[in-house]
Protein backbone atom coordinates (compact mmCIF):
# COMPACT_ATOMS: atom_id res chain seq x y z
CA UNK A 1 0.00 0.00 0.00
CA UNK A 2 1.31 3.56 -0.99
CA UNK A 3 2.29 6.14 1.76
CA UNK A 4 -0.94 8.09 2.96
CA UNK A 5 -0.70 11.93 2.99
CA UNK A 6 -0.12 13.59 6.59
CA UNK A 7 -3.37 14.76 8.99
CA UNK A 8 -2.80 18.23 9.03
CA UNK A 9 -4.74 21.02 11.20
CA UNK A 10 -5.79 24.06 9.63
CA UNK A 11 -5.87 27.06 12.46
CA UNK A 12 -8.91 29.42 12.15
CA UNK A 13 -10.02 32.77 14.11
CA UNK A 14 -12.94 32.11 16.63
CA UNK A 15 -13.48 28.80 14.77
CA UNK A 16 -12.78 25.02 15.48
CA UNK A 17 -9.30 23.82 13.70
CA UNK A 18 -10.41 21.55 10.73
CA UNK A 19 -8.22 18.49 10.04
CA UNK A 20 -7.20 17.64 6.39
CA UNK A 21 -4.84 16.24 4.06
CA UNK A 22 -3.02 17.12 1.27
CA UNK A 23 -1.48 15.45 -2.11
CA UNK A 24 0.44 17.88 -3.80
CA UNK A 25 -0.05 17.58 -7.61
CA UNK A 26 -1.89 19.15 -10.98
CA UNK A 27 -4.44 21.30 -11.82
CA UNK A 28 -7.30 20.88 -11.28
CA UNK A 29 -7.13 19.36 -7.43
CA UNK A 30 -10.02 17.48 -6.63
CA UNK A 31 -11.51 18.48 -3.10
CA UNK A 32 -13.78 15.57 -1.22
CA UNK A 33 -16.88 16.37 0.96
CA UNK A 34 -17.66 13.38 3.18
CA UNK A 35 -21.22 12.70 4.06
CA UNK A 36 -22.89 13.62 7.71
CA UNK A 37 -21.36 11.94 10.74
CA UNK A 38 -18.21 10.41 8.35
CA UNK A 39 -15.24 11.27 7.84
CA UNK A 40 -11.97 11.89 5.73
CA UNK A 41 -10.77 8.18 6.67
CA UNK A 42 -13.53 7.12 4.89
CA UNK A 43 -13.62 4.24 2.02
CA UNK A 44 -14.33 6.65 -0.72
CA UNK A 45 -12.25 9.08 0.43
CA UNK A 46 -8.72 7.13 0.73
CA UNK A 47 -9.66 5.51 -2.76
CA UNK A 48 -10.33 8.79 -3.71
CA UNK A 49 -6.85 9.89 -2.71
CA UNK A 50 -4.97 6.72 -4.44
CA UNK A 51 -7.00 7.43 -7.78
CA UNK A 52 -5.49 11.39 -7.58
CA UNK A 53 -2.03 10.36 -7.12
CA UNK A 54 -2.58 7.59 -9.76
CA UNK A 55 -3.25 10.70 -12.64
CA UNK A 56 -0.68 13.14 -10.80
CA UNK A 57 -3.65 15.67 -9.35
CA UNK A 58 -4.15 17.33 -6.09
CA UNK A 59 -5.87 16.54 -3.72
CA UNK A 60 -7.44 17.83 -0.25
CA UNK A 61 -10.26 15.74 1.81
CA UNK A 62 -11.11 17.25 5.11
CA UNK A 63 -12.70 16.57 8.52
CA UNK A 64 -16.24 19.26 8.88
CA UNK A 65 -16.82 20.85 12.24
CA UNK A 66 -17.56 18.09 15.19
CA UNK A 67 -16.15 15.06 12.63
CA UNK A 68 -13.46 13.19 12.82
CA UNK A 69 -10.01 14.84 14.00
CA UNK A 70 -11.31 18.32 13.30
CA UNK A 71 -12.35 20.36 16.65
CA UNK A 72 -15.80 20.75 17.65
CA UNK A 73 -19.09 19.39 18.55
CA UNK A 74 -21.14 17.38 15.68
CA UNK A 75 -24.49 18.15 17.36
CA UNK A 76 -24.10 21.75 17.07
CA UNK A 77 -22.81 21.77 13.55
CA UNK A 78 -25.16 23.39 10.88
CA UNK A 79 -25.24 23.07 6.97
CA UNK A 80 -24.26 26.73 7.57
CA UNK A 81 -21.10 25.78 9.79
CA UNK A 82 -20.00 23.36 7.42
CA UNK A 83 -20.18 25.79 4.51
CA UNK A 84 -18.54 27.87 6.45
CA UNK A 85 -15.75 25.09 6.08
CA UNK A 86 -15.80 23.90 2.97
CA UNK A 87 -15.73 27.62 1.48
CA UNK A 88 -12.48 28.03 4.56
CA UNK A 89 -10.90 25.17 2.69
CA UNK A 90 -11.67 26.31 -0.63
CA UNK A 91 -10.44 29.69 0.10
CA UNK A 92 -7.23 28.76 2.64
CA UNK A 93 -6.30 25.75 1.57
CA UNK A 94 -6.89 24.32 -2.11
CA UNK A 95 -4.90 26.51 -4.54
CA UNK A 96 -7.11 27.37 -8.25
CA UNK A 97 -10.06 25.87 -9.63
CA UNK A 98 -10.90 22.12 -7.91
CA UNK A 99 -13.20 19.19 -8.57
CA UNK A 100 -15.74 19.12 -5.95
CA UNK A 101 -16.81 15.41 -5.37
CA UNK A 102 -19.71 15.36 -2.82
CA UNK A 103 -20.54 12.16 -0.74
CA UNK A 104 -24.32 12.39 0.15
CA UNK A 105 -24.82 15.41 2.30
CA UNK A 106 -21.53 16.56 1.05
CA UNK A 107 -23.09 17.18 -2.43
CA UNK A 108 -25.63 19.62 -0.67
CA UNK A 109 -22.15 21.50 0.22
CA UNK A 110 -20.76 21.05 -2.77
CA UNK A 111 -23.55 22.71 -4.84
CA UNK A 112 -23.65 25.93 -2.04
CA UNK A 113 -19.52 26.28 -2.36
CA UNK A 114 -20.03 26.16 -6.36
CA UNK A 115 -22.98 29.00 -5.95
CA UNK A 116 -20.32 30.89 -3.39
CA UNK A 117 -17.07 30.22 -4.98
CA UNK A 118 -17.61 29.68 -9.23
CA UNK A 119 -13.91 31.05 -9.56
CA UNK A 120 -12.81 27.81 -7.43
CA UNK A 121 -14.85 25.80 -9.44
CA UNK A 122 -13.65 23.18 -12.51
CA UNK A 123 -16.47 20.70 -11.98
CA UNK A 124 -18.96 18.59 -9.78
CA UNK A 125 -19.22 14.95 -9.14
CA UNK A 126 -21.92 13.66 -7.05
CA UNK A 127 -22.32 10.28 -4.89
CA UNK A 128 -25.33 9.42 -3.21
CA UNK A 129 -26.09 13.57 -3.06
CA UNK A 130 -28.55 14.52 -0.41
CA UNK A 131 -29.07 17.68 -2.40
CA UNK A 132 -32.94 16.92 -1.62
CA UNK A 133 -32.70 15.54 1.65
CA UNK A 134 -34.54 18.70 3.27
CA UNK A 135 -37.06 19.17 0.72
CA UNK A 136 -37.98 15.59 0.98
CA UNK A 137 -37.88 15.76 5.05
CA UNK A 138 -39.97 19.17 5.17
CA UNK A 139 -42.78 17.30 3.06
CA UNK A 140 -42.74 14.53 5.27
CA UNK A 141 -43.16 16.81 8.56
CA UNK A 142 -46.78 16.95 10.33
CA UNK A 143 -48.95 19.83 9.49
CA UNK A 144 -49.41 19.91 13.40
CA UNK A 145 -47.11 19.84 16.30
Amino acid sequence: RRHKSTVQYASRPDLPKLAYRRVKGKSPGVVFLPGYGSSMNGQKAESLEEFCRSLGHSYLRFDYTGHGASEGVLAEGTIGTWKKDVLFVLDELAEGPQILVGSSIGGWLMLLAAIARPEKTAALVGISTAADHIVTSFNSLPLEV
